[in-house]
């Protein structure tokens, strides 16, 4: 990807990550595959992020069926 810019890297690499967002009352959890083994999970109260996690996973299949069923 020599021949793209810098900006055009970070949207291509914005693309490939897939996003759910979820609210209760209080809270707003976002969690973020990016298309590896891992599920980047965050919770925020107020606009502050109050929990960060990484949810890890054995294989790439695991963490899609993870995401597919908890966000699909």
């Amino acid at each position: 990807m020599s021949w793209l810019k810098e900006t055009e890297i970070d949207l291509f690499r914005e693309a490939e990550k897939m996003t759910h967002y979820e609210y209760d009352g209080n809270f707003q959890d976002l969690f973020e595959y990016h298309g590896n083994t891992t599920i980047e999970h965050k919770r925020k109260h107020a606009g502050v992020v109050v929990q960060h996690d990484w949810i890890l996973f054995d294989s790439m299949e695991e963490a899609s069926e993870y995401f597919f069923n908890r966000c699909g």
